[in-house]
């Protein structure tokens, strides 16, 4: 079981984004692939920058602690979006 994430000061939301948003590919700045002050929108995670103003469903707590269900490792590229509403009409081919 899983509840919303938030932390609870700024040193555990430090943390929280360094173990998470500093190693993910959807934050060039944050994962140092651009510098600071340099990037464009498109090198800004949404999810980040939304957290500041309150919760943000993609950051739950479960049985392993917090964490980001929208995580990304650096070296694999963000997979498209789709809508979590709409079942899959082909089996993944991999």
């Amino acid at each position: 079981m899983s509840e919303p994430y938030l932390p609870s000061n700024g040193t555990e939301g430090a943390a929280f984004i360094d173990q998470w948003c500093s190693q993910c590919a959807r934050d060039n700045e944050m994962n140092g692939t651009v510098a600071l002050d340099y990037g464009g929108p498109e090198d800004h995670c949404d999810i980040l920058s939304n957290s500041y103003l309150g919760p943000v469903r993609q950051w739950i707590r479960d049985k392993s602690g917090p964490r980001c269900t929208a995580f990304v490792t650096v070296d694999k590229p963000i997979p498209a979006p789709r809508c979590e509403r709409t079942g899959d009409m082909f089996e993944a081919h991999e």
